[in-house]
């Protein structure tokens, strides 16, 4: 690495550490409502839903300026009964309220209530906890959206070659993340390098970059200039040079090709989450599945710095189903997790297994 760039990574992680340790943690001028104080015990009058799986809901809190709850809402109406059940604890909650260029103002927030049938108190996780940790910045980054602020995003991208094997077995896959300097408008005024382990191509993808369209950040309808980093990813899975890249056909891609390009908003502590290493990805072929066998299975699991993953925890299950869930991570290995320093870390996350009686069992990834 270079001595420039190393520097500054490490401006980057003292300046994080100060943010952690005086400031809010913001973006755009917006600061998100987070707990002052949460009880220390679950409680709750209405009867838990009744799941035979490990289930994670999202409801969304009102919180006022003076940082109490006004109201709870889901975002289905299967949801509903997640709110309820948690809406007694979470209205004893005591929040600092939502800063917007230092103004206390009305929000809503995004809080993550995790129940498994097996144990008894529900986990909850907030954008921000009380020390202003952020556990997942995908998570930071969705509360956002619904506080009228749009963030930056890839409109499309130029096509690209690089020179990585099918055959290469990567312990951890190259990548190069660049910052850009984006105007109002979405036009890359700007763009540096802050990490290379690819440097052969770091000044091709800097030069695509500058023939790239962004969609520009916005807060109250307002267009903003951002500088926001670009991940690109080298994934051996992929044929090169790659397809040119549209936002509006992320959807209908495979996993590798859609996390080969990622805009990230502001470094925080993880710049890319474990993705599998087989090109089936999120679809493994399982032989002798019974036919009428229908069936999703949640699992809380964690990948280790070598790409490892062990079931931490599973919902209910039968033989078969067992079967398949042992035989899928049996086979399925990942690229671990990569921190802002670059370095692979552990991570822990929640993912399940949807089986419909085909020979293909699905597995969606709920980080």
């Amino acid at each position: 690495m270079k001595k420039y760039q190393l520097t500054l990574l490490l401006l980057m992680i003292i300046n994080l550490s100060l943010m952690a340790g005086t400031n809010r943690p913001n973006l755009y001028g917006f600061a998100p409502a987070y707990p002052e104080k949460v009880p220390e015990i679950f409680y709750s009058d209405v009867k838990s839903p009744n799941l035979t799986r490990e289930t994670e809901f999202i409801l969304l809190l009102s919180i006022d300026n003076s940082g109490n709850v006004s109201s709870i809402n889901v975002l289905d109406e299967k949801e509903t009964l997640a709110g309820e059940y948690a809406k007694q604890f979470l209205t004893n909650c005591n929040f600092v309220p939502a800063l917007l260029n230092k103004n206390e103002v009305t929000s809503i927030l995004p809080v993550k209530i995790r129940i498994n049938p097996r144990i008894q108190t529900p986990d909850f996780q907030f954008p921000i906890d009380s020390e202003f940790n952020i556990p997942d910045p995908d998570f930071f980054y969705y509360t956002f959206g619904f506080n009228n602020i749009s963030l930056p995003e890839i409109n499309y991208f130029p096509k690209y070659f690089c020179n990585i094997d099918w055959n290469d077995s990567l312990d951890l896959y190259p990548y190069i993340l660049l910052q850009l300097d984006l105007d109002e408008q979405g036009e890359v005024k700007n763009v540096k390098e802050i990490l290379s382990t690819y440097s052969n191509y770091t000044t091709t993808l800097m030069s695509a970059s500058l023939w790239s369209e962004f969609v520009p950040a916005k807060v109250n309808d307002t267009n903003i200039s951002s500088s926001p980093y670009l991940l690109i990813s080298f994934f051996p899975q992929i044929y090169y040079p790659t397809q040119k890249y549209y936002y509006n056909q992320s959807d209908t891609i495979s996993i590798h090709n859609k996390k080969r390009l990622r805009i990230i908003p502001d470094i925080i502590n993880i710049i890319q989450k474990p993705i599998p290493r087989s090109i089936e990805g999120d679809n493994i072929r399982i032989s002798n599945i019974p036919r009428m066998l229908n069936d999703t299975l949640g699992l809380y699991v964690t990948v280790d710095t070598s790409g490892i993953a062990k079931i931490l925890r599973a919902g209910k299950t039968n033989k078969d189903t067992y079967r398949i869930m042992h035989e899928i991570f049996s086979r399925v290995k990942f690229y671990p997790a990569i921190g802002f320093d670059g370095k692979p870390v552990k991570y822990d996350g929640l993912l399940q297994l949807i089986i419909n009686g085909s020979e293909k069992v699905r597995i969606k990834y709920l980080w």
